[in-house]
């Protein structure tokens, strides 16, 4: 299995869950509505996938991208409980979930250039304005919006495992090889 399809599964997971996870918060009838979108779109992505063809030959990334992507992983994990215990500090809880957005949002940065895949920089950039947005929304209109840009979130992360890199007979290619 090529390191794409492997991200796109990791993304996909990780996107279905912020939707799970953070959709109920919603008002109704919106839980079961995104609850049911985000598992169709986890069910679609997981059919490209597997069924895809990525543009990639399968080579394996040189090591220092591999180094790059350690570090980002073990700083994530590192950060998100952390913030999360700060936020606790100053009571404000309500924007942990906006917060990990943030530090997933960042941890892929580094990847663009590591990998050679500019999508990443499109990807980063997007979850960490969703995260400040659903944050000065939280902090100004009320704390449900921080579940809000977490859900969007999940779908962003969802969609891009969806369509990111989908190979020479595919449409998806918001890729940029190196």
């Amino acid at each position: 299995m090529t390191g794409e399809r492997v991200g796109a599964i990791i993304g996909g997971g990780f996107g279905t869950a912020f939707v799970l996870i953070n959709a109920g918060e919603l008002p109704p009838p919106w839980p079961p509505l995104t609850w049911l979108l985000g598992l169709g779109m986890a069910a679609a992505s997981l059919r490209l996938i597997i069924v895809g063809q990525s543009s990639r030959t399968g080579a394996r990334p040189p090591r220092s991208a591999l180094h790059v992507y350690a570090i980002s992983v073990i700083a994530e994990v590192l950060a998100i409980p952390a913030g999360a215990i700060a936020l606790r500090a100053v009571d404000s809880a309500e924007l942990t979930m906006t917060w990990v957005t943030f530090v997933v949002g960042v941890h892929f940065l580094p990847f663009a250039h590591a990998f050679g895949r500019q999508h990443f920089l499109v990807l980063g950039w997007l979850l960490i304005a969703l995260a400040v947005g659903g944050s000065g929304m939280a902090v100004t209109v009320g704390v449900g919006w921080a579940r809000v840009a977490a859900v969007i979130a999940g779908f962003v992360l969802l969609g891009f495992s969806m369509f990111a890199d989908r190979g020479p007979t595919g449409t998806r290619h918001w890729v940029v090889n190196n």
